[in-house]
Parts: structure tokens; C-alpha cells; sequence
């Protein structure tokens, strides 16, 4: 499971590349002073300077409540050294600020001062004194009492269960050194796993579980085990234990580019000397790194090696001492009071201390265990997206319209072995059998149950829309909400587990932002109004929260310890909150009282479906390569001659030779690594849905996982495998939001512009806009259409009354709309496809039904034939224009020819929302934040908010029709030439 802005757990703040060994520099080079490059706001005889430093940007713009937050009205000035600057004469007050990077807002890294905003993260805050001077204090003020004691309860207490999940990816390993690439697996647990269990114990009857997943453990292990016999560990634990006398010239500048990959906030500038070598560097580029190397001593890289770890320790180790269960007592407080001037022998201490603290984590988890403090659960082996493993074709439960891989990957049985290998791993570690799963992402499926139930497990767990889902319901009732189900399939029965969005969302997302004991106050207080409402019903119920239990952590002060320790405190004081585990609830609540779900929805913890991890052509391109060698793996192992491999779209085809059966313990090699590239952390990363900031070291990873499974087969890996799989579904260039005009292609010609009437963004007369400050006014107000078109393409082109916004920061420079284009080429009634797309609740009307579908939208841009199956080929391109508020369609005319008498064209606009089905934002009865509001009924109302009407004719009428006949309506093209 991610949290989506929190992972990976790369942290690469500083840099967003793999550093190359560089050239030797000049050591006898004059040390000088670092300039002030990227500094915080200042002032100067001119006004305010601003700086940002990006050498590699085009263009940033710095925006704020000084110019209304316009995106490109005030352009910085780039100078030599890569910084953007930019002065502004402010009066004296408080400014919030961010800057526009080529189209990405982001915070003033150099400006410690936060505030939140409206999308989930942060605007940097100055104040301008009455003299001029610029201030970024914020004053923090007091923390509020802690409300439990407010708190009068009576009837039925609540249960309570909260489930962290700690898992790590499988890093890449040297392939002839062995070493980890990443250190992540050991500076997590120095920071988070050890002490996220080891918390309970502070706070007499509270209880709570721990997900390990075996992917970490293996790795934590085998790191473990390199530190011990001098073996392969990680490069930066590598790095980290050589002398700093002994650093060549290639290690300082990797630890100039990567030991400061940690939040900066957080975990560099509450310590002076790490933040001044951090703030010694000239640059992030690797020439600036290489120019940087000669102004840090020997003792500087030593001080260094010392603070990357420190910082990457649980705090409780910093402050004072801890004992392990192991019996040894970790206690670094005197490396931080003495701050810098480190030896040798400290740093030894230090990296002993993390490999002590690995040591200790499974036992911390085994000792709580067996005092009944917590539960601990585990996850499918690699952490797969177990309903695809399963079969990919589940992907259309939750969409139907998914473009899928080019062939069907389903091994039932891959799916049943990842789950009894993590079955197995905790047995031989915890002594017992586990009862419990979260499944990698919450990923579940009807189809999966028996798999899990099969190899012993109790109960799973996945997101409570997955429940809605399930059940048919948009929304549920607290009834519904907070209660465990059963599942059953082919005789077996499982425990269905629903995690409160909410909940944990604040967690991972909401409450870094707040006092720890304000945020732990908000907590308490909605859980107290939930067993108010719950109190007289005649069963129990449980409020479950399940989220990322090391990701969050980063970014809040002190790595979270005051909110968890503000939030545990108050729930083993609430003498109407009952804290416990889910296999201790199911032991009084058994399955067969529970309320039953007759059929599981396929879906994740991630808008409840597998969007994330397949759908798009990088997704879908890694899947046929996994499926292409999971074939030749089953070929190679029946000892049969395997020939040229199937073809698989244009990725070309698996190369193999006939080869004698293998022995076993070769096919067990090759399984495993086939198995390991099932896991969810390579989907995540492909397609442009996710981003970690280096998604070119995963695609690298897993196209060097399956080549090893090709060369341990006797196998020559196929080219393709050579190849980068991102940018493989790479459609046609569209123009950014500073572009003006159309796409290349020649003259065009005007077929249609027409006027759209202003005011009508409200479908069918009673839609509400939703209620967050996202949604500006007039952004779904169609005011013109246009229809043109030169030699190769059609260009279709809403203008919108309102600003043309960004927030989100797509492809397209658009993300709030969706534009629906449905093409008529022949006009004649009954031919062509009447239905329109998910979601839309519409049809065709007759005389206009359509041979040819355009989706255009910030996740998608495609066109669809009349069985609304994509057409992959079709360089179908879109972009917005904030200048003119255009939106412009591209559609080439080899595709669905040129444009005559006979073509009409339905067009509308949607609000578009990736997580809904059809990609179209939810329509309720009142207007939320996320959602429209107006809707009367669900079943009929069209998901439409702005029609393009043929002249003479009534949106309301048109959208509003089902209000008289009961019945979907049915749209009238608009004639694209002539009358």
C-alpha cells in the first residue's frame, strides 16, 4: 500500500538522478566560499528577492497572493548559475508563495515556513516587516488540552483497530558485487520498524497491529547477515563505514548528491552542522557536485557519513537510551550534543547500532506478540496486485473500458504460492501461523478468497470503498461502515476487513500539517461521534484505519512520536473506545455471525481499482514482457523445445532454444525471480499516474530481473528487454500550457463555430459545482465550440468561461474537465453505436449515433471504435490553452476520415475524476468537496455538466428529459457542415 504522496521511500529531495563517476577534479583548487545560491527570500535595495534554483527548467514563475496566484504573470530571470530570481517591492504583511516550474508548483525549499493549502500540501509563508525585512517565523501557538476528558460516553463502546503497514520494494542488487542499490530497508528500520511496534508498550491496555511484509524481512535479513560476515549490504551503508580518509573523488561527490536524500524540514535543518553541509554545496548538477568536492575536509565527509544516519534514527535513540530485547541498550544522545568533529570510532557505534537495532525488529514484533500486545500480519511473498496475478482480465471489474496487455496474464497458481511463501516465511519466524493479510495495495477480488483461505488465513483486509462497491451503495451507513463481513467461495469462508478512508487519509496525509495534540484531538473527536451514533445498536462494531506505517513519518517534526504518542495516550484513557486487534475481534465475532458479501469487488485501496498498475501502454507493455517470460519459464521447465516466443504487440518476440529439462534447483531459481517481478512496486512506477522521481532505476530493475530469468533458463534475453519500457505508449507531443496555436499539419479550415450559451454548467438545471476551492467558477462553462481541420488532422475545440487551471499538474495543461467527442460520419439512423460511454448515462439520439469516440482527459487521450474498444494506433493528441481557455482536440483524419455533410459531433463536457468509473466525478445530492452536487436520480441523470446543443434546442430539455420519461436521454449531434 502507498500513500500517494509520500512515497517511494527514495526521499530524493535533493537529487532526482543516478550520479555518474565523474572526472577527476583539481585538488589543489583555492577553497572559496559556496555562493548563496537558491536562498531564502530577501530584501534588497530594490524590493523582495526571490530565488529558485533549476538549472534545467525553462521557465518558473513565481505566483502568490501578491498577483492572485496567476500561474505566468511574474517570470524570473535565470541566471548563469541556474537560479531563477525575481524582485518584488511588498508591502509590509503576511505572503503565502509558491513557484510554477515548466508547469509544476512547488514550495521554496530555502523558506522553513509552511502553510497548508488547499490541495493536501504546502505553501511557503513570508512576512514583510514595517522595515523592509523579510521573516519566516511562524509563530506555533499552544497545543491544546487533550479532549478524551471532555468526553461523556454511554451505551455499546466502540472498537477500535489500527494496522500499519511496513513494506519496502525489492531494490536492485550490483549483479557482480550482490550489494543493495538503495538504503532504505536498513534507514527505516533504524527509524520507523522498530519502534512502531515498541510504542505499545508505553501505554497500559492499548493494542494495535504491525504488517511486515516478507520482501522487506528477506532483504532486512540478508543485509543483516552481509554486516556480519563482511559481505554485500547496501552502497550507502558501504559507503558510510569507509574511513573518510580513504573516499576517492567518485564516493564524495555520491555522498555529496546522495547523503542529504532525507525531508529537509525534518531531518536536516533542526541539526546546524548537517544543514551547513548541505548548504556548502554549489549545486545539485554533477558538474556543481564535482566543483563542490574541494570546499569539505576529510573531517567534513566524516561528519557527514556521521549525520545522514543519525537523521535517519528514530528519535527515541537520539534523546536517550533504549534496551533491546536483544538486552543491549542503544543510546546516540552524545553524538547529537556533540554535533560535529565526529571520529571513526563514533561512526562505527553508530552503524553497529542500526544493524543491532535490524536485528532486533523481528523479535520486538515476536515478544509484543506473544503478550497479546499486537497482532502481527503479513502479505502476499513479493507483494503482488494478487487479483491480477490472478488474472488480469479482473482489471475490468472496476473497468470496463481498460485497455488491457495485449495478452491475458493468469497463473491461479503463482497467485496461491506468493501467498504460501508469506505463510511459511512468518511461520519460521513468529512460531505460529498468521491469521491475518493485508494484500500488497489492499487488492481483492471475489476470485481470490479460496487462494487466501486455502494456505490457513482467517480474515484480509482492503479500503472501504471496495465495500460500497460491493454492496452497490454510494454511500453506506455507519451500520455498514463498521462492521467486519464474511466471503465465501468454493466452500471456503475469509473474514472481509474494510479500512476507514478517512481516517487514515488524516494520518497519511492531514495531520502532519497540525499541533500533535490539536490532530490527535480531531481523531478522538470523530471517533467519539461515530460511537455516539453506534451506541444503541444491538451489535458491536469496529472502526479499523490501516495505512503506510513508515512513509508518513518524514514529514511531521520529531518523525510523528508526539501525534502517536498524543493519539495512543487518549485511546487507552477512552473508556468507550475499545482498542484491539481484528484476529482478537473475530475470536468473540466468528465468521459465521458476521454479515455475509455475496460477491467481493475487484478493486484496491486506490480509488477501488487496479488503475495504478495497469491500463496504461507502459503498464500493460511490462505486463506482456512478464507474461512473454513466465511462458517461456513454463515452456523451458517441461524441457520442450521452445523455439520464437509468441508475439506480444510490437514489443517483438522471446528468442529460446530447445533445452533439456532442468533440475529442480535451477527451475526454483528461475521461479523465484519470475515471482518477484509479480510484485505491485514496478506497475506503481509505470505509466504517468505515478512518478518516484527515478522511475528509470525500477524500469532498469525489472528488465534485469527477467533477464536473469532468461540467461538462468540457458535463454539469450530477448532485445526488447534492452529497451526502455517508459515511453513505450508514448502518444503524439502535445503542447504545453505555454504553447499557443495548433499542432503542426498545415492551413486550416474552420466547419463549425458556434456560441454556447453562458450559465448552463449545471447539466440538467440542477448541478452544483463541488465545494473545494479546486472547482473555480465557470471552469466546466462551455462558451464556443469548434470544429476545423487542415490536411492530416481535425481539431475540435471547447472554450471554457472560466480560468483554464492546472492544480494537478497533467500532460495535458487541464485536468478539472473531461471532453466527450462521439463522431457521426454517415448520419443515418440506427447506424452506428447508440450507448455512450461509462458513466455518462446517455445514449446517441436517433440519426446521430456514432462510428467513432474521443476521450480527452488529463489521465487519457484516445479514440474508441463503435464496440468502445480503443484503437492503439490512433495518434489522438489534446491540450489546454490558459491564454484563450481552450481546450483543443487533435484527431487524425487517416483514422476516421474527412469530415462531410453527412458528420454530426455529440460533445460535452464531464468533471473528471480518475478513481470514478468512466473517469467521471460523482454527482450526489448535495455538493462535497470532491463531488456535484443536485443529482435527483442517480440511475438516470446524465454525468453531463455542459451539453454543446444544436442551435434552436434546450440543454435542460435535452438533459432533463428522463425526469418525464423515465429512461436514459438521448443527445442530438450537432451537424458539423452546413445545415
Amino acid at each position: 500500500m502507498k500513500e500517494t504522496q509520500s512515497r517511494p521511500n527514495l526521499v530524493l529531495l535533493g537529487t532526482a538522478f543516478l550520479v555518474v563517476f565523474l572526472a577527476a577534479f583539481a585538488a589543489t583548487a583555492p577553497f572559496q566560499a559556496p555562493p548563496a545560491f537558491a536562498g531564502p527570500p530577501q530584501k534588497t535595495g530594490e524590493g523582495i528577492e526571490f530565488q529558485f534554483y533549476a538549472p534545467d527548467a525553462k521557465a518558473v514563475y513565481l505566483s502568490g497572493e501578491f498577483n492572485d496566484w496567476a500561474p505566468e504573470a511574474d517570470l524570473m530571470t535565470k541566471d548563469e548559475d541556474g537560479i531563477f530570481r525575481l524582485t518584488k517591492r511588498l508591502s509590509p504583511r503576511r505572503y503565502e508563495y509558491k513557484f510554477v516550474i515548466d508547469g509544476t508548483w512547488k514550495e521554496d525549499p530555502a523558506n522553513p515556513a509552511k502553510a497548508p493549502d488547499p490541495y493536501g500540501g504546502s505553501n511557503s509563508v513570508i512576512v514583510v516587516l514595517e522595515n523592509g525585512e523579510v521573516s519566516m517565523e511562524v509563530a506555533k501557538k499552544p497545543s491544546p488540552a487533550p479532549i478524551v476528558g471532555q468526553i461523556t460516553a454511554s451505551g455499546r463502546p466502540i472498537y477500535f483497530a489500527i494496522l500499519w503497514h511496513q513494506h519496502q520494494p525489492r531494490y536492485e542488487r550490483d549483479s557482480v558485487s550482490g550489494e543493495y542499490l538503495d538504503p532504505w530497508v536498513r534507514l527505516h528500520c533504524a527509524k520507523d520498524y522498530y519502534d512502531m511496534a515498541a510504542m505499545v508498550q508505553e501505554f497500559e491496555g492499548l493494542k494495535y497491529s504491525v504488517n511486515l511484509t516478507p520482501v522487506l524481512l528477506t532483504q532486512m535479513e540478508e543485509i543483516v547477515r552481509g554486516y556480519e560476515t563482511n559481505g554485500p549490504t547496501d552502497k550507502m551503508l558501504r559507503l558510510s563505514a569507509r574511513p573518510a580518509s580513504a573516499l576517492t573523488q567518485d564516493d564524495k561527490v555520491f555522498l555529496l548528491a546522495r547523503f542529504f536524500d532525507a525531508n529537509w524540514s525534518n531531518q536536516i535543518d533542526p541539526f546546524p552542522r548537517y544543514r551547513e553541509l548541505r548548504d556548502r554545496r554549489v549545486g545539485f548538477s554533477p558538474e556543481k557536485l564535482l566543483e563542490s568536492v574541494p570546499r569539505y575536509s576529510a573531517q567534513d565527509f566524516l561528519d557527514l557519513q556521521v549525520w545522514f544516519n543519525l537523521a535517519w534514527m528514530d528519535p527515541d535513540f537520539l534523546k536517550g537510551g533504549v534496551e533491546l530485547p536483544s538486552g543491549l541498550k542503544i543510546d546516540l544522545s552524545d553524538l547529537v550534543k556533540k554535533g560535529q568533529g565526529f571520529t571513526e570510532a563514533e561512526k562505527k557505534r553508530l552503524l553497529d547500532a542500526q544493524i543491532e537495532i535490524m536485528r532486533n525488529v523481528i523479535p520486538i514484533h515476536k515478544k509484543l506478540q506473544d503478550a497479546g500486545r499486537i497482532e502481527v500480519t503479513t502479505t502476499p511473498f513479493y507483494h503482488p496486485i494478487l487479483p491480477l496475478i490472478y488474472d488480469t482480465d479482473l482489471a475490468q471489474v472496476a473497468m470496463p473500458n481498460v485497455v488491457l496487455p495485449s495478452e491475458r496474464f493468469s497463473f491461479p497458481g503463482d497467485a496461491t504460492e506468493q501467498v504460501r511463501r508469506a505463510s511459511a516465511f512468518y511461520e519460521q519466524r513468529f512460531g505460529r501461523k498468521p491469521e491475518g493479510m493485508w494484500p500488497g495495495e489492499g487488492a481483492v477480488a471475489q476470485e481470490i478468497i479460496d487462494v487466501v483461505a486455502s494456505q490457513g488465513f482467517k480474515w484480509f483486509a482492503t479500503d472501504m470503498e471496495n465495500l460500497a462497491q460491493s454492496l452497490g451503495k454510494t454511500n453506506l451507513t455507519d451500520e455498514e461502515k463498521f462492521s467486519i463481513y464474511r466471503g465465501t467461495q468454493n466452500g471456503a469462508s475469509l473474514g472481509l476487513v474494510f479500512r476507514d478512508t478517512g481516517f487514515s487519509n488524516d494520518i497519511g496525509f492531514k495531520f502532519a500539517r497540525v499541533d500533535p495534540v490539536e490532530a490527535a484531538n480531531d481523531f478522538i473527536k470523530n471517533l467519539s461521534n461515530i460511537q455516539r451514533d453506534l451506541a444503541d445498536s444491538d451489535k458491536d462494531h469496529i472502526v479499523v484505519v490501516i495505512l503506510d506505517g513508515e512513509n508518513p513519518w518524514q514529514n511531521y517534526e520529531n518523525d510523528g512520536k508526539d501525534f502517536l504518542r498524543a493519539l495512543y495516550s487518549q485511546l487507552a484513557k477512552a473508556s468507550w473506545v475499545k482498542t484491539t486487534t481484528i484476529s482478537e475481534f473475530l475470536r468473540t465475532h466468528p465468521l459465521e455471525t458476521l454479515p455475509v458479501v455475496d460477491k467481493l469487488w475487484a478493486g484496491s485501496w486506490d480509488g477501488h481499482s487496479f488503475a495504478t498498475w495497469i491500463g496504461e501502454p507502459d503498464e500493460d507493455a511490462a505486463w506482456d514482457d512478464l507474461t512473454l517470460a513466465r511462458r517461456a519459464f513454463e515452456e523451458w521447465k517441461a524441457g520442450a523445445a521452445a523455439g520464437e516466443g509468441e508475439e506480444v504487440g510490437d514489443r517483438g518476440k522471446a528468442a529460446g532454444a530447445a533445452v533439456k529439462a532442468p533440475d529442480a534447483r535451477l527451475v526454483a531459481q528461475v521461479y523465484e525471480l519470475l515471482l518477484a517481478a509479480e510484485g505491485s512496486d514496478w506497475f506503481w512506477w509505470y505509466g504517468k499516474d505515478k512518478d518516484s522521481g527515478n522511475d528509470e532505476r525500477f524500469d532498469e530493475a525489472f528488465r534485469n530481473t527477467l533477464k536473469q530469468a532468461y540467461v538462468l533458463m540457458g535463454k539469450e534475453p530477448p532485445e526488447y528487454l534492452s529497451e526502455s519500457i517508459i515511453g513505450v505508449g508514448a502518444r503524439a507531443a502535445t503542447v504545453s500550457a505555454a504553447g499557443k496555436g495548433p499542432l503542426p499539419g498545415g492551413t486550416e479550415k474552420t466547419l463549425l463555430s458556434m456560441d454556447d450559451p453562458l450559465g448552463d454548467d449545471n447539466g440538467p438545471g440542477s448541478y452544483t459545482y463541488p465545494t473545494n476551492a479546486v472547482f473555480v467558477g465557470g471552469a466546466y462553462d462551455a462558451k464556443h465550440f469548434e470544429v476545423s481541420m487542415d490536411s492530416t488532422d481535425i481539431f475540435f475545440r471547447v472554450s471554457i468561461a472560466g480560468d483554464l487551471t492546472d492544480p494537478w499538474g497533467g500532460d495535458v495543461a487541464f485536468c478539472l474537465q473531461g471532453i466527450d467527442l462521439y463522431i457521426d460520419t454517415d448520419g443515418k439512423p440506427g447506424s452506428g453505436a447508440k450507448q455512450l460511454y461509462t458513466a455518462r448515462n446517455a445514449n446517441a439520439g436517433s440519426g446521430s449515433e456514432w462510428e467513432y469516440y474521443v476521450m480527452a482527459n488529463m489521465d487519457e487521450v484516445g479514440l474508441y471504435d463503435v464496440d468502445l474498444k480503443r484503437i492503439p494506433r490512433a495518434r489522438v493528441a489534446a491540450w489546454g490553452d490558459p491564454l484563450t481557455r481552450t481546450i483543443t482536440v487533435k484527431v487524425p483524419v487517416e483514422f476516421v476520415g474527412k469530415p462531410d455533410r453527412n458528420w454530426k459531433v455529440i460533445a460535452f463536457v464531464v468533471g473528471h475524476d480518475g478513481y470514478s468509473p468512466g473517469r467521471v466525478r460523482p454527482i450526489t445530492t448535495t455538493s462535497q468537496e470532491w463531488s456535484f452536487g443536485g443529482s435527483v436520480n442517480s440511475s438516470l441523470e446524465p454525468g453531463i455538466i455542459d451539453l454543446i446543443v444544436p442551435p434552436g434546442q434546450s440543454q435542460k430539455d435535452i438533459l432533463g428529459a428522463f425526469k418525464a420519461t423515465g429512461k436514459l436521454v438521448e443527445i442530438p449531434g450537432v451537424k458539423i457542415m452546413g445545415k
